[in-house]
């Protein structure tokens, strides 16, 4: 399905989970994910995709290797009712040189702040870990909203 072209990764994950719950007619959760490099102004962050397509990862990191950058998912919840958002942000810095095979893309290259482990390196209960915190909330939140149904 298409997405909008919008620079609000927000706007691009409310589009979609509007287009799915359409498409589907049932409660869902859909998730956007982008990588954001400091020194581009947050460039390519919801052009992610498009621009490993067209510049490829080993031409960013040539470029920017060494950078600061961060990885951003948004998961949008839509019930055809209820609309809930949330954010999880991973900082870090782009290496220069690829570590690890438990990845695609700049999964190699991206090392989350305080990690030894490149996000291609961790395993994946790591990885796990280091996203449980806002899929806790979407299911905190998810447990209300139930709760409020019965």
């Amino acid at each position: 399905m298409p997405e909008i072209q919008s620079d609000d990764q927000q706007a691009v994950s409310v589009d979609k989970a509007l287009k799915y719950y359409d498409l589907l007619k049932r409660p869902l959760v859909v998730m956007d994910s982008g990588l954001f490099i400091d020194e581009l102004n947050g460039f390519p962050g919801v052009y992610t995709k498009y621009a490993l397509d067209t510049i490829g990862i080993n031409r960013i990191i040539q470029l920017l290797g060494g950078a600061r950058a961060y990885t951003q998912r948004t998961i949008t919840y839509f019930d055809g009712n209820k609309l809930q958002i949330f954010t999880l942000k991973l900082h870090g810095a782009l290496l220069k040189e690829p570590r690890g095979n438990n990845g695609r893309n700049y999964d190699k290259y991206f090392l989350p702040n305080g990690k030894n482990k490149t996000l291609a390196e961790m395993t994946d209960e790591e990885k796990v870990e280091l996203t449980a915190e806002v899929w806790r909330e979407l299911a905190a939140w998810l447990s209300v909203l139930k709760l409020n149904h019965e």
